[in-house]
């Protein structure tokens, strides 16, 4: 899952409102029997359809339940035990059109929301939990770079570090001949882990990749990490941890997964940091409504745990409570705020986090939201 794919979703509108589905799969309960995924699902659409009984709205009701026919294929597969990823999402306006569908490695718990717009906090607080990362794993032996995205690992490249029969030999038994020539294979493996610190460099330039992790034996990482430029080198993060070459990228994942999480809250305590700072930036909730507002909000920081109510206005601008406009125009209850502000952050382009609630302590004055602008 890219930030692009919440672009997407934020885009879709319907006047007749906007399903979102999350599910998610335990393969171990779906292979001891029965579809546990499946069952909560459906159980979320009945009580969508219920409440629109309720609140008096049969046509909704009627449009909804010819929408779940049509959906029904993809619902089905949304569940099934042959699509990839653990969490999975889907979202479809009821009159019909675009549907749109994301999987992920990651929990998005079990949730069915029928509103104006998509419901976007569950993929929002996945893509937090697994900024998309390269990971690099060095041996004396080659390079192996890997994507984390998803919540999958995936194989990019396999560098092999080639010594010539010269450099690699060790016949011999004079010892100034073998100092020589293990100079000469350390000056080989120093060339070609800065070639391939630069392929990296290029690649990293283009991923969208929130961190760069470079893991292996502490003095070749240092030798590679030195050969880093631009977005790599500011995106670095090191680890010693040797990674045999045989690893599968399933272990791989499990091996440096706690080192990728340091990397994200250090990531967080940048923004907030910067957040803080002199520059560009907005701190306290009344302010940061007012500039996305405006469109000027290019990364939205918010504590994941807070929660306010508000109301929205002709325009569209969100207030928080208690305040309101000067004009006393018409105003609607929007009783989880947070939520619409990711949905505008996403619309108007602006990158969004969710903060962990102790790298969020330096806002707690500013009511644990912040904003890096544009201007």
């Amino acid at each position: 899952m890219h930030s692009d794919d919440l672009t997407a979703v934020a885009q879709l509108r319907d006047q007749e409102g906007v399903l979102s589905c999350y599910v998610t799969v335990d393969p171990d309960q779906e292979t001891a029997g029965g579809l546990p995924g499946e069952t909560k699902l459906f159980k979320g659409l009945h009580a969508v359809a219920a409440a629109l009984g309720d609140r008096g709205e049969p046509a909704r009701q009627a449009r909804l339940a010819a929408r779940l026919t049509e959906l029904q294929p993809h619902l089905r597969r949304l569940t099934g035990g042959a699509t990839p990823g653990r969490g999975r999402a889907l979202f479809a306006g009821l009159s019909g059109g675009e549907i749109r569908t994301v999987r992920t490695q990651a929990s998005l718990g079990d949730h069915v929301v029928l509103d104006e717009s998509p419901y976007l906090r569950p993929l929002v607080e996945a893509y937090g939990a697994g900024d998309p990362a390269g990971v690099v794993a060095v041996t004396a032996h080659g390079v192996r770079v890997l994507e984390a995205r998803h919540g999958f690992l995936s194989p990019i490249a396999e560098l092999r570090h080639e010594s010539t029969t010269e450099v690699g030999r060790t016949a011999g038994n004079d010892r100034d001949e073998l100092d020589d020539r293990r100079r000469r294979w350390q000056d080989h493996l120093d060339r070609f882990l800065a070639g391939a610190a630069g392929r990296v460099s290029h690649a990293a330039e283009f991923s969208g990749w929130a961190h760069l992790l470079v893991t292996g034996e502490p003095g070749l990482v240092a030798t590679f990490a030195a050969g880093l430029t631009g977005a790599a080198r500011e995106r670095l993060a090191t680890a010693h941890r040797t990674v045999p070459e045989a690893l599968p990228p399933a272990r791989i994942a499990a091996l440096v997964a706690g080192d990728l999480h340091a990397a994200q809250r250090t990531r967080q305590q940048a923004l907030v940091s910067a957040a803080l700072g002199r520059g560009h930036a907005a701190r306290g909730l009344s302010d940061t409504l007012a500039l996305l507002a405006e469109g000027r909000v290019g990364h939205l920081l918010i504590d994941a745990s807070a929660h306010w109510a508000g109301h929205r206005d002709d325009r569209g601008r969100l207030w928080a409570d208690p305040e309101r406009p000067a004009d006393g125009g018409t105003l609607r209850p929007e009783p989880d705020l947070p939520e619409r502000m990711i949905e505008l952050a996403y619309r108007t382009g602006a990158q969004v986090t969710l903060l962990d609630r102790e790298v969020a302590e330096p806002l707690s004055d500013a009511d644990g939201v912040a904003a890096l602008l544009r201007w």
